[in-house]
């Protein structure tokens, strides 16, 4: 039984074996039974304890990053099909993208079906080579913004700029 107790005390012990320097003259030791130095026998600091918070639970962890890559990966896979939207509305193929842009055809494949994220100078490249504004690639599609996109549309818009408001009324009545 003496056995017992005798490990129990060197446990404790250990875990309380805090090291620490005194301030008087700069010994760095184990803290001591009496609080005093092991070299200059005068007060060591006080014990510092510090409250750790508890571990958030397992599944507040869990849902928080996994939604947040979620909201990321949704971003990354709607610019890639914005990209090929403004790309099939202008008749083009990844070839010719690669083309204007000089971005590879294969990464901007990848970008394409959401597998690879674009950094904003090859966003800046992709948008020179369709003539669009940056932020073309963030904003959802809209249906007029579609039919802008239409060749056909974009053919009749020098002829569309021609007409003066009865020739719109008389269109729209």
């Amino acid at each position: 039984m003496s056995a017992n107790l005798d490990k129990e005390a060197m446990n404790s012990l250990e875990l309380d074996r805090e090291v620490i320097r005194c301030k008087t003259c700069g010994l760095v030791q184990y803290r001591t039974r009496t609080g005093n130095c092991r070299r200059c026998v005068r007060a060591l600091p006080q014990r510092l304890e510090f409250l750790i918070p508890p571990p958030a639970p397992p599944e507040e962890t869990a849902t928080e990053p996994a939604s947040e890559k979620f909201v990321n990966q949704e971003t990354v896979e709607n610019i890639g099909q914005r990209i090929r939207q403004l790309r099939e509305s202008r008749s083009m193929t990844q070839s010719q993208l690669q083309s204007r842009s000089k971005v590879s055809r294969s990464y901007l494949s990848r970008i394409e079906s959401g597998q690879m994220t674009p950094s904003l100078g090859t966003l800046e490249k992709i948008s020179e080579a369709l003539n669009v504004g940056l932020n073309r690639f963030f904003i959802p599609e809209s249906d007029g913004e579609a039919l802008l996109e239409d060749p056909f549309i974009q053919g009749l818009r020098p002829f569309l700029r021609q007409l003066d408001w009865e020739q719109w009324q008389s269109m729209f009545t």
